[in-house]
């Protein structure tokens, strides 16, 4: 890697053009405004006074779609339920197809170190350790997840001080940009109806938010649908309370503004000001953090949609 320094204040003077094979970090001094670029990636960087922010990239994902899906299918990431209303020790084997093990606590008496057994996954070289181990500390309902990844899962140990429990066992993977952090500023989502009087598609992206000590919260930052049919464009997200942008749906067209073999197309842009905690931002360079998507549709032949992302170091 060679990173070339190309201008503004930091370590102690005024440099420019200068070159290194070592990035420079949050906390050296910069000024506002200082930038480098990453030659190995193509990304400017630039000081804010506090981290170094990477020009936006674009995640795509470019679907063919056939049929209908009514019910969600997950385009990236999943958040899939094994089982429901456990109350003690499960000893039965899960298979987890290198994913999160997600534990939903429903009721709980008392507290204590919840016990993970099973052959785990080195998310850094690939390396798989049998009968490998992971403690959670269990004290209230709600979500909790390892930081490991699994093949399988063995064994889910419930300790004595847990007088009473009812919980579900979950499969959770997430997008991380492999383990940095970043931010989603927005998105373009086009689609190809075959029937521009029947498609309907809805889109959701949720993020994984890691609340400490093993806890987690799903956190919905997107749900919009588009349809052949009244009402063109549903906004569930302001429906639901959840923006602050105003409702996105459109339904003044007496006939479908959709045209076959033309592209549906939303586009957002405006994350970063719609959102006031955060909740479009992933640490995934310290917690467990991502996003997952869940797409459903119905007469559509072709979806692409343009996650603008924003690295953060």
């Amino acid at each position: 890697m060679t990173v070339v320094l190309i201008a503004g204040t930091g370590l102690g003077g005024i440099f420019t053009g200068l070159s290194s094979d070592t990035k420079p970090v949050s906390g050296e001094g910069f000024a506002p405004g200082a930038t480098f670029y990453e030659t190995d990636t193509g990304i400017t960087w630039t000081h804010d006074g506090t981290n170094w922010t990477g020009t936006n990239f674009i995640q795509n994902y470019n679907y063919a779609l056939k049929g209908s899906l009514p019910t969600p299918a997950f385009l990236q990431g999943a958040n899939i339920e094994i089982v429901t209303g456990l109350t003690a020790t499960d000893g039965t084997e899960r298979l987890m197809s290198n994913n999160h093990l997600q534990i939903e606590v429903n009721s709980i008496t008392g507290s204590g170190t919840v016990v993970v057994t099973g052959d785990s996954i080195n998310e850094e070289t690939g390396v798989v350790t049998v009968a490998d181990t992971e403690n959670l500390t269990i004290d209230a309902t709600g979500n909790y997840q390892t930081s490991a990844k699994w093949y399988r899962v063995t064994a889910v140990t419930i300790p004595g001080g847990i007088a009473a429990i009812n919980y579900d066992l979950w499969r959770l993977h997430y997008f991380d940009q492999n383990n940095q952090d970043f931010r989603i500023t927005g998105y373009k989502l086009c689609l190809t109806p075959t029937n521009a009087t029947n498609v309907d598609f809805r889109l959701e992206i949720h993020k994984v938010q890691d609340d400490g000590s093993g806890k987690l919260s799903i956190v919905e930052i997107e749900d919009i649908s588009m349809s052949g049919t009244t009402p063109w464009i549903v906004d569930n997200f302001h429906a639901t309370g959840g923006s602050v942008r105003g409702d996105r749906g459109y339904n003044t067209a007496t006939a479908t503004p959709w045209v076959v073999g033309e592209p549906m197309t939303i586009k957002v842009g405006d994350f970063d000001t719609e959102f006031s905690s955060d909740e479009n931002f992933f640490e995934g360079s310290s917690k467990d953090e991502g996003y997952f998507l869940k797409i459903t549709w119905d007469n559509c032949d072709f979806m692409t949609l343009a996650l603008s992302l924003q690295l953060i170091q």
